[in-house]
């Protein structure tokens, strides 16, 4: 049952985007693009993302917790620091991080982290991708578990310094939110040295 939902998630958002004809490790995806349902462009570190109008930051007290158990799991695959996190009433919550790792973040991905968590969540859980944005290596992981589906984006993964933008939207209110998180992915991308963080 999950692993129809997570399927016909997935085949619909592959639908919804172009799907350049090359065929190569990451093909190109170009998201359906609303500048009507995403706020600014905001940036963290070297990451641009604007992110759904209706999100507002989490307070102070939340995050702090938040990027302590984030930032402290134990054998965690790569070194986390939580940048960000926005939610709002309907439960839809963005989480931004940046990840590091001795290794490239795509090796440790797909060697490590894919078979661990078909282990731990099962085929009908997960569901793997990867493609491009804007020139930016991706590598997805949708994981559901019939309440809550959790969008794992992995930007930049061909080094040894990457994003991780989590997306989780309650089951509940899928068909709502979709196009807000499509139009958000739709913006990512991956700046210059030359940018500072978001105060």
């Amino acid at each position: 049952m999950i692993r129809s939902l997570l399927i016909s998630i997935f085949v619909f958002q592959v639908i919804s985007c172009e799907k350049d004809p090359k065929n190569n490790l990451f093909p190109n995806l170009v998201f359906r693009e609303n500048q009507e349902l995403v706020s600014s462009v905001k940036i963290f570190n070297n990451l641009s993302i604007s992110l759904p109008k209706s999100m507002e930051k989490l307070d102070s007290e939340s995050f702090k917790k938040l990027e302590a158990s984030l930032e402290n799991i134990k054998d965690s695959y790569f070194v986390n620091d939580v940048l960000t996190a926005y939610t709002n009433k309907d439960g839809f919550t963005c989480i931004i991080s940046s990840v590091k790792h001795e290794n490239i973040v795509y090796d440790v991905l797909k060697n490590q982290v894919e078979p661990r968590f078909l282990e731990v969540y099962g085929e009908d859980n997960l569901i793997t991708g990867q493609f491009s944005i804007k020139d930016n290596k991706v590598f997805q992981m949708i994981l559901g578990d019939g309440n809550i589906t959790n969008y794992k984006f992995y930007i930049d993964v061909l080094s040894n310094n990457s994003y991780q933008i989590d997306y989780f939207i309650p089951a509940k209110n899928f068909t709502k939110l979709q196009e807000a998180m499509e139009a958000s992915i739709s913006t990512i991308n991956v700046k210059s040295k030359e940018n500072k963080d978001e105060k």
